[in-house]
């Protein structure tokens, strides 16, 4: 029987990409219950999953820089307020995470699936 490494390697999973799993808990993306948990730009957002996404999955792939908005919400801290895209047909922050969530949990369960192919058009939703 292979161990789990030859099976990562025949799967085309590399090691820095087994670091993502540790970080959407059990529960899944859903388990990312409040803005805060998910958001950059509050005093306490080393702990978002945006800020590990962005500062700690360097080995992956880099998403540094650029504007906040690539998360599609944030805290602002001059207006003192939650922000996101205005383009996503959304009325709140709120339900900006929610559709983020329902997104992202297409993602997980593509790839759990080895769904590869069907990523990009799964993003583009």
């Amino acid at each position: 029987m292979a161990d789990s490494k030859s099976q990562d390697r025949a799967r085309g999973i590399t090691p820095a990409a087994r670091t993502i799993r540790p970080a959407i808990p059990e529960r899944g993306i859903g388990a990312v219950d409040t803005l805060e948990q998910y958001a950059l730009g509050r005093d306490d957002s080393g702990k978002s999953f945006c800020y590990w996404l962005e500062y700690e999955t360097t080995d992956l792939g880099s998403i540094l820089g650029g504007n906040v908005s690539k998360f599609w919400v944030w805290w602002d801290k001059k207006k003192k307020a939650w922000q996101w895209i205005k383009g996503i047909g959304v009325q709140s922050a709120a339900d900006a995470l929610s559709l983020i969530k329902q997104g992202l949990t297409k993602l997980v369960q593509a790839v759990e699936e080895a769904r590869f192919d069907q990523l990009d058009e799964i993003g583009d939703e």
